[in-house]
């Protein structure tokens, strides 16, 4: 899907819906090592808010692991950005904890 095509699906979603924000979200399933080599399964979703007043605040990332742990960021204007403002050492709490 190209980008104008995103972009068009979500004018038709606020308009015929009457939804007041329309996000777009990519889902990646990784693996996690923490410092002491222990391994995690980690689910990132990117999420893209799309073009707006703000495009400093377009996207943001949040992790969640197996084990219930969470990690976000800020907001950002790029992708590269909302990964490097995710607190990724919130996903390196022991599984017991």
């Amino acid at each position: 899907m190209t980008t104008g095509e995103m972009i068009a699906i979500v004018k038709k979603l606020k308009n015929f819906t009457k939804f007041s924000e329309v996000s777009h979200k990519t889902t990646f399933d990784c693996i996690h090592r923490n410092d002491e080599g222990l391994t995690v399964g980690v689910t990132l979703d990117i999420i893209d808010t799309g073009p707006n007043e703000l495009p400093q605040n377009r996207y943001y990332c949040v992790a969640k692991t197996e084990y219930g742990q969470e990690a976000m960021g800020n907001l950002d204007a790029t992708i590269e950005g909302a990964l490097l403002n995710v607190h990724w050492d919130k996903l390196d709490v022991s599984q017991g904890e």
